[in-house]
């Protein structure tokens, strides 16, 4: 299903993740053990991997366990009340700059449309559970250069893939 954005809000939260000293993970970041601290205990390190080895998940890794420089820059598609992108810093930070920490896809607003439209549309393209998405900058960057202000940003959503959409109509950047 194809979204629109609001570009000059995507462009703002973008460039707060671009400026920021301390990014968040989101849930797959957490559990990648290649984003994991090199200084964590090795007792905790030891019971993370063990979880790994014998799951294939580190079920306890927690986001204090993320070295948060391994964290680049982007933003965060979720799927909830709504389908919309975040920034990846702390809302703290978004609310100082004075920018909506959420910018709705037009097509899955709770906030402008009834529950049955936006429902519908949120498990269209993003599924019916919740969750989130890591999208790294450079996804951005291209179709955010080639759209204008006052314009929506594109994004591609199903359950399975993601592609940001240049105002060409190419897809820019690989699937998530």
């Amino acid at each position: 299903m194809r979204l629109s954005f609001d570009a000059d809000h995507v462009r703002r939260l973008l460039g707060l993740s671009l400026d920021a000293q301390k990014r968040s993970p989101v849930l797959d970041q957490v559990l990648d053990p290649d984003l994991w601290r090199k200084d964590l205990p090795a007792a905790r390190r030891a019971l993370l991997d063990k979880e790994v080895e014998e799951s294939g998940l580190a079920f306890s890794a927690r986001a204090d366990d993320v070295d948060p420089d391994r964290i680049g820059p982007g933003l965060i598609l979720v799927g909830d009340q709504g389908v919309y992108l975040m920034c990846n810093v702390p809302i703290e930070e978004v609310k100082a700059a004075g920018v909506a920490h959420v910018a709705y896809a037009d097509q899955v607003n709770p906030e402008l449309l009834d529950f049955e439209d936006w429902w519908g549309a949120k498990r269209e393209s993003f599924g019916a559970d919740d969750g989130t998405v890591f999208i790294s900058e450079q996804m951005f960057r291209s179709a955010l250069e080639k759209t204008p202000t006052g314009e929506k940003l594109l994004l591609e959503v199903n359950v399975n893939e993601i592609g940001v959409i240049a105002p060409e109509g190419g897809r820019d950047g690989p699937d998530l």
